[in-house]
């Protein structure tokens, strides 16, 4: 290859590789830092629109936060003008400190950007989040927090005191919580274990492996339990589904289905009342109890009919009686069902 030629070639490569750099988003970003000692600092307040919050509890002696702004596809636009418009604005009274994405003037661009805070601080801290379209994730945190989030997801590592928290489009991925009060519309809600849950829903899926009270209102969602102390589900189109009760049911359910698998021996009272609903029990093979309830326009299956007063009356049958293991010393378990449209099957498992 002659010295023109090469010449030619190498030109054309670079133009070439400008022009793809053209095309290719161009990226600007700034990063903001803060840090204040927690001596007289309780409580932590952040409230973001566009972007993640990320919480680590691995500093203890100071809040250290790292705030990013990310610009993309900036158009020509004067990037200093836009980063000017965007305010992080820090603040702390009395004892809780705030940050705040505002946008100043009349910020319009119609660039994508995002708002990303990386913090530190104390596992123990109280915080109160506010985030619209982001992720918010917790790790080696240990205190409690109130989240808010329309568009994201929630997700905590390790176990922590309590939360309260209202998701729309979402979904967590959660450990162990102790107290949680959950506000939940179309959002997936899944959560290990939990000593005490008060849970609203609609049109979500939650599922909660060990609770020890779980009280439930929903409409047209679906819940999984798997070992659950005391159990109180109501609402409208609720498929409800537990692997074992431990000490008591509660359900009051319309056009829905509700499947328990093994009601323990252990069990005080289980009381059904539902409409359109078709219902199976497991009962514990050592259960002692007494059955009453009544069901209009249904079938009722039963492994013990002949121990039960069992009465016809048009379309609706009432039925009454004790059953299970005999001569037992144990408390007896209380069954009160009733249903209307809709089958009942119980049937004793190991």
């Amino acid at each position: 290859m002659n010295l023109k030629i090469f010449v030619l070639t190498f030109f054309a490569l670079l133009i070439n590789s400008l022009q793809a750099q053209n095309i290719d988003d161009v990226k600007e970003e700034e990063t903001f830092y803060y840090s204040y000692p927690v001596k007289d600092i309780t409580s932590l307040s952040v409230v973001n629109k566009y972007g993640n919050i990320n919480y680590s509890g691995t500093s203890r002696d100071s809040i250290f936060i790292e705030a990013t702004i990310r610009l993309k596809n900036p158009d020509n636009e004067d990037i200093s003008e836009i980063f000017g418009m965007i305010n992080l604005n820090p603040k702390l009274l009395k004892q809780k400190l705030e940050i705040k994405t505002e946008f100043r003037g009349s910020f319009s661009s119609n660039d994508e950007f995002t708002v990303t805070y990386m913090i530190k601080g104390p596992p123990q801290l109280s915080l109160v989040f506010n985030n619209q379209f982001g992720d918010i994730v917790f790790e080696s945190f240990s205190g409690n927090a109130d989240i808010t989030i329309d568009y994201g997801n929630f997700s905590a590592i390790d176990p922590f005191a309590k939360l309260k928290i209202k998701l729309k489009n979402g979904k967590t991925n959660l450990t162990e919580i102790g107290v949680v009060n959950a506000e939940l519309s179309n959002a997936q809600f899944f959560l290990k274990k939990t000593d005490h849950i008060e849970l609203k829903a609609e049109f979500s899926n939650i599922n909660i492996g060990n609770a020890s009270l779980v009280n439930a209102n929903g409409q047209t969602s679906e819940f999984v339990f798997n070992e659950v102390k005391n159990l109180s589900v109501s609402g409208l189109q609720c498929f409800v589904k537990s692997s074992v009760i431990k000490n008591s049911g509660l359900f009051e359910i319309q056009k829905g289905s509700l499947t328990v698998n093994k009601i323990l021996s252990s069990t005080e009272n289980i009381s059904v009342a539902v409409v359109e609903t078709p219902v199976q029990l497991g009962l514990d093979t050592k259960m002692t109890y007494t059955i009453h309830g009544e069901i209009s326009n249904g079938n009722f299956e039963h492994p013990e009919k002949n121990r039960l007063r069992m009465l016809w009356e048009d379309q609706t049958l009432s039925f009454s009686g004790e059953a299970g293991k005999q001569n037992s010393s144990d408390s007896q378990t209380e069954i009160i069902l009733f249903s209307e449209k809709g089958n009942i099957i119980i049937k004793y498992v190991e």
